[in-house]
């Protein structure tokens, strides 16, 4: 899914991705990388992750 992303971003000369998160912290952080991660890492355009709001 990342890969896909950076992808169509690349195609589509985005100046941006937006990518939201579920905000994963400590073991569950180390454990799973996330999407949103993974996108920051190899994207070739600005972005922006949003994490979802607690309790909501």
């Amino acid at each position: 899914m990342p890969a896909a992303i950076v992808r169509a971003a690349a195609r589509l000369d985005a100046d941006v991705i937006l990518v939201g998160t579920q905000g994963r912290t400590g073991v569950a952080r180390v454990v799973r990388t996330s999407v949103a991660e993974r996108v920051a890492r190899t994207a070739g355009c600005s972005v922006f992750i949003v994490r979802k709001k607690r309790g909501g």
